[in-house]
């Protein structure tokens, strides 16, 4: 009998520690292969890939792409804190990270980058941003359409230029995870 009870606990324990292992949901295979040596970490149903990588706002957006993610969106204030705080405690993040908002399609109006809907709920910009600068009487420029976290403010953010050369950030992409415990639709 004891034998018998051995067993059973055995088989059990192992059922347990394998559902347990299968379902905990991880970043996707394609992303943890990626040589350019990303800190990857999991957060609220998502994969965030910390990228140290220095490049525009459009090549940050289509690296987050080619590997099924986007550039990190961030709707809600525990993600803007968990964002804010990983990025802030990297070697490689200096001024800011590139996010998942812009308003290139229409001055003004800021959108998710991967679906273009408007932002929602949450939002998180510096005293004065987004911002337009005037250059003649009646005339205003607003060319700054790409969505920063500025490490220097704190992480909020900032509308910033998107394609001057001394404009270069890292950036942070968010995949769907993948294992048996990712419950997350995939993203549009």
């Amino acid at each position: 009998m004891a034998r018998t009870t051995v067993a059973i606990l055995t088989v059990l324990i192992f059922a347990v520690f394998s559902y347990l292992v299968q379902a905990d949901p991880e970043c996707p295979d394609n992303v943890k292969a990626n040589p350019n040596n990303s800190t990857l970490r999991v957060f609220g149903g998502s994969c965030l890939e910390f990228v140290p990588i220095r490049t525009f706002w459009a090549d940050a957006k289509k690296d987050c792409e080619s590997r099924s993610g986007r550039l990190v969106e961030i709707k809600s204030a525990e993600m803007q804190k968990y964002t804010y705080t990983t990025a802030k405690s990297l070697p490689f993040v200096n001024l800011g990270v590139w996010i998942g908002i812009d308003d290139t399609e229409k001055e003004g109006t800021w959108v998710y980058s991967s679906s273009g809907q408007p932002l929602s709920g949450y939002s998180n910009w510096a005293i004065g941003q987004p911002a337009c600068y005037l250059t003649g009487s009646l005339v205003s420029l607003c060319i700054e359409d790409c969505g920063l976290m500025d490490m220097d403010e704190y992480g909020q953010w900032n509308d910033q230029y998107c394609h001057l050369a001394h404009l270069e950030y890292t950036y942070v992409c968010e995949y769907v995870l993948s294992g048996a415990g990712a419950t997350q639709a995939p993203m549009p």
